[in-house]
């Protein structure tokens, strides 16, 4: 019982201590108090700044990552690599039925097609 309670109390640590962390980072809006002092206390532990300095983190990001962008850009993707592999499949069995067609034909069909398709 005590194990699976230190358990869940350092993986909440590590939680609140990464989403500290990295805020600035995802989110657009300002970083809560409660989350700035967590980075604060991070910040001032030598296994804090050695974690910071390791992930690039140290300074301020400029600029956020916009995640819903991202995601919307991933879609985005997603949808038209369906869409694309699905016109291809259509064509290929479009294709395909046309030559069983052509191939299914007797010589003197086979004699007009290429003659009407060659002029």
């Amino acid at each position: 019982m005590i194990i699976q309670f230190l358990s869940v109390a350092a993986a909440l640590i590590t939680a609140v201590s990464a989403t500290s962390l990295f805020w600035p980072y995802v989110r657009t809006e300002p970083v809560p108090e409660p989350l700035d002092t967590v980075r604060e206390t991070i910040l001032s532990t030598s296994i804090g700044k050695n974690i910071i300095q390791s992930l690039n983190l140290a300074e301020k990001p400029e600029s956020t990552v916009d995640v819903n962008a991202m995601v919307q850009g991933a879609m985005t993707t997603a949808v038209d690599t369906v869409k694309q592999k699905a016109e291809d499949a259509v064509t290929i069995e479009f294709v395909k039925q046309v030559v069983a067609k052509i191939e299914a034909m007797g010589p003197e069909e086979k004699e007009f097609l290429h003659t009407t398709v060659c002029q």
